[in-house]
């Protein structure tokens, strides 16, 4: 026998066609390399048609899975594996049962880089008849895996040991976002690994026989929320007590997540609200008794004319705790102000507000202008009412005493039909730039120079996330400008054009 002229390829390979057994080559994912003749003609394919799938589309899925356990042990632990007996059906439906050897092909460094396997059919009655009872054994298993997975209420998915799909929920596809076509037998690598990766910890339960979970974990899709999920990953196994691949649950906390996340925030909130205003209620309170403490000095030595001077800053000092009383209880009512909508006039609202600030307007010599472009449309009145009681207040309040014009502007439109946009400015003192991204926050003050609680801005910023609205900052230097957006149904909202 000589090999003559033939290259090495076309000399194996023609040994290879002649055996009578059913030689194979696959890859580390368990897809199909090569096959000899007597393979590719038992599946009436070519050897082109057969490259780069895990099995012949005439092949039973069950059986598939049960090729793939065993590929994925020969790959994993790089040792021969005989199977005495397995199924073998071909192209025409017809099933037989083989005896195959599957062994781990090395690269030059002694990598795993595929199998090949060797199959002869079995002839012996006894043999084949066992493996028909453990066929069906096997596809019951596998039958009573699947429909537990698929009616599971929670995202879930089965897989093999190659972590091809074998089965899903309804909910799978929901939670991560996918609306192609349908999964089974798909890669998991291929369909979701870069949003979701989990081939480690895959590999990590199959290879411990444990349950891995992975907590908390963001899910960035496209077009749609981030969703956070926690995720358990449990191997499962075959009637022969080895692992057969794993079952991976994710369970949607987002709202919970959320919900913890709010809390937390929350209690640091309060943590510093309670310092801050035991700091703020106890400072006026001990300058009122240091005052008090002087006059009774005074009065005792007979002296009365620093009384007058002492009265007018425990005045103050009373003033401003009062003050600070009044912000913590409307902080404190913000989230119980009853959030039923009602028909309010815009224009008389502000022209109500106008009136309540008389005093300090005229003090502090403010003009005060509103331009109103909206009639009755329906929001929480008391709600809108603090909040432009808090934006039209500082505005007078912070108003520039260099300055001969002091103004303050309300404009107040609707934005479509469905939003309400006031705008409050000012030309008084500003505040920095630096300041604009933490303006609204608890205790956060524009200026030192003038006393305050530091409530009203956080305390409008958390009016408006109760009524699902918004307020920006346009302006903080020469011209202080808020602007707040408020929805308000379509149908309870009126317009009025200035005649």
């Amino acid at each position: 026998m000589s090999r003559h002229d033939d290259d090495d390829e076309s000399w194996y390979r023609r040994i290879l066609d002649s055996m009578s057994d059913y030689v194979f080559v696959k890859d580390t994912r368990s897809r199909l390399v090569w096959a000899n003749r007597q393979f590719c003609s038992y599946y009436g394919m070519t050897p082109e048609e057969l490259v780069d799938i895990v099995e012949p589309p005439t092949t039973d899925p069950d059986d598939v899975v049960h090729y793939v356990k065993d590929d994925y042990q020969v790959i994993v632990e790089g040792k021969p594996l005989f199977i005495p007996r397995e199924p073998f059906t071909d192209h025409e439906g017809t099933v037989r049962y083989i005896a195959t050897v599957k062994s781990p092909i090395r690269d030059a460094d002694d990598r795993v880089i595929g199998l090949v396997g060797s199959a002869r059919l079995l002839t012996d009655e006894d043999s084949v008849a066992t493996s028909r009872l453990e066929r069906q054994r096997w596809k019951e298993h596998l039958s009573e895996l699947r429909t537990l997975v698929y009616d599971l209420p929670l995202a879930a998915a089965m897989f093999d040991p190659q972590l091809r799909f074998l089965a899903y929920s309804q909910a799978w596809p929901a939670t991560l976002g996918h609306e192609g076509p349908a999964l089974t037998s798909e890669f998991y690598s291929d369909a979701f690994e870069q949003l979701l990766p989990l081939r480690a910890h895959c590999q990590a339960a199959m290879e411990s026989r444990e349950p891995v979970s992975v907590p908390a974990i963001e899910i960035a899709l496209a077009n749609r929320p981030t969703v956070i999920v926690n995720i358990e990953i449990r191997p499962w196994s075959t009637p022969t007590g080895r692992c057969g691949g794993v079952i991976v649950l994710l369970q949607d906390v987002t709202e919970l997540y959320s919900a913890n996340e709010s809390l937390r925030r929350l209690n640091d909130e309060l943590l510093q609200f309670n310092y801050r205003v035991s700091h703020d209620l106890l400072a006026p309170l001990k300058t009122v008794l240091g005052y008090l403490n002087l006059c009774e000095e005074e009065l005792a030595d007979g002296n009365l004319d620093e009384m007058s001077s002492f009265h007018a800053k425990m005045r103050l000092n009373l003033e401003r705790l009062g003050g600070l009383v009044e912000d913590v209880l409307n902080l404190a009512r913000a989230d119980a102000v009853s959030a039923e909508r009602c028909p309010v006039d815009i224009a008389a609202l502000v022209a109500e507000i106008q009136e309540k600030f008389a005093e300090p307007i005229a003090s502090a010599s403010v003009q005060v202008t509103a331009q109103i472009d909206v009639g009755t449309v329906a929001v929480e009145r008391v709600r809108l009412q603090q909040i432009l009681e808090n934006l039209i207040a500082n505005a007078i309040k912070y108003h520039d005493p260099r300055r001969e014009l002091r103004r303050v502007e309300i404009e107040a439109r609707l934005e479509q039909p469905s939003l309400l946009v006031v705008t409050v400015g000012d030309n008084g003192l500003g505040f920095d730039e630096a300041l604009r991204d933490t303006i609204f926050d608890l205790f956060m003050r524009g200026t030192s120079t003038h006393p305050g609680s530091g409530l009203g801005l956080y305390l409008v910023k958390k009016h408006l996330a109760q009524m699902q609205g918004t307020i920006e900052v346009l302006s903080c230097r020469d011209d202080t400008v808020f602007q707040l957006r408020v929805p308000v149904p379509p149908s309870a909202a009126g317009r009025e054009e200035s005649e």
